[in-house]
């Protein structure tokens, strides 16, 4: 199962049923357009599928004066259905 970027709006979309789940204020009518809107701010969305999204994770690349480069994790989640199943494993 690799790992995949969600950049074309398909892709995002079908990341909706995992967010949702961490994020419940999310509405799946305006959730394409909020990703789109923080990837223009550097924010990646990436997702783990096989016949289904089974995990998600949104990040972002900083640099910061006391902190140098660094990796900020906004949302990590695996869909209920694949929770103490290793999903998230590497």
């Amino acid at each position: 199962m690799p790992i995949e970027f969600a950049t074309a709006d398909t892709d995002i979309a079908k990341c909706f049923l995992v967010v949702v789940q961490l994020r419940p204020h999310l509405t799946e009518a305006t959730f394409v357009e909020q990703v789109k809107r923080q990837q223009e701010s550097g924010y990646r969305l990436v997702y783990l599928e096989e016949d289904r999204v089974r995990a998600i994770a949104g990040f972002r690349i900083l640099e910061m004066l006391g902190h140098g480069r660094l990796l900020y994790v906004d949302d990590l989640v695996s869909d209920d259905s694949e929770r103490s199943k290793g999903t998230a494993n590497p």
